[in-house]
């Protein structure tokens, strides 16, 4: 599989890929973010720049959209690398249909890439909407997942260009998308566990539908906007 484009590491994707564990693959990064790399030892660093061998250029793009990498690539990072198997915590997982929720077939998350992420529900799933259009990989395939989930975090400015700095280790709002409807709860980072969950108000953990699952991370404010489905 083609992932890409690849691009720089940044502080909050270095607490993501700790959670697994992960070999985290970038081009560079900020300079926080270069500066973790080097002290931290749950995550192992494959920067582009040094470990050039597991990516490549693709000359159809412009620099810095160009860099990709595949599953064979990562799979031979891992092990040469000598990326240890990861043990983290399954998240809850279940394939009965949710009760109580209320329907979400089309779902809008503003401020995403200066306009908004749009997904509607088409056979089973939610699919990835640009304007009118559905999303299409390069390979012309749609982009299409099973859950979906909306976090909002706190975030602030780190430095003059702009690098932001989001605050996955705490808790917050949350939405779960699932089976065509939506249910409002938090999420929270276990710090014994070193895992991110999603509970409801009553403070259950939100069952997932298994396979493609799409996070959503968005500031304090932020919420999805999902009109009632006309009758």
């Amino acid at each position: 599989i083609e992932v890409g484009p690849v691009r720089s590491a940044r502080p909050y994707f270095i607490d993501i890929a700790s959670e697994y564990g992960a070999a985290y693959m970038h081009v560079g990064g900020s300079p926080e973010a270069t500066k973790q790399l080097r002290k931290r030892d749950d995550v192992v660093d494959v920067d582009q720049w040094y470990h050039s061998q597991f990516y490549w250029r693709d000359r159809r793009r412009a620099s810095p959209h160009h860099i990709y990498t595949s599953t064979t690539r990562w799979l031979a990072a891992v092990e040469e690398r000598e990326v240890a198997s990861s043990t983290f915590g399954m998240w809850y997982f279940n394939e009965e249909a949710p009760s109580g929720w209320r329907p979400a077939l089309e779902i809008s998350i503003p401020g995403v890439n200066n306009g908004s992420a749009t997904w509607r529900w088409r056979d089973g799933g939610y699919v990835r909407w640009f304007g009118d259009d559905a999303y299409r990989t390069r390979a012309g395939d749609t982009i299409a997942v099973n859950t979906i989930i909306v976090q909002q975090v706190t975030q602030r400015v780190l430095d003059a260009e702009g690098r932001l700095a989001l605050d996955l280790r705490s808790e917050g709002f949350a939405w779960v998308f699932r089976d065509g409807v939506m249910t409002r709860g938090f999420w929270k980072y276990n710090k014994k566990e070193h895992r991110t969950r999603w509970y409801d108000d009553q403070g259950a953990e939100i069952a997932l539908k298994s396979s493609r699952l799409w996070v959503h991370i968005v500031p304090t404010g932020v919420e999805p906007d999902v009109p009632l489905p006309v009758e």
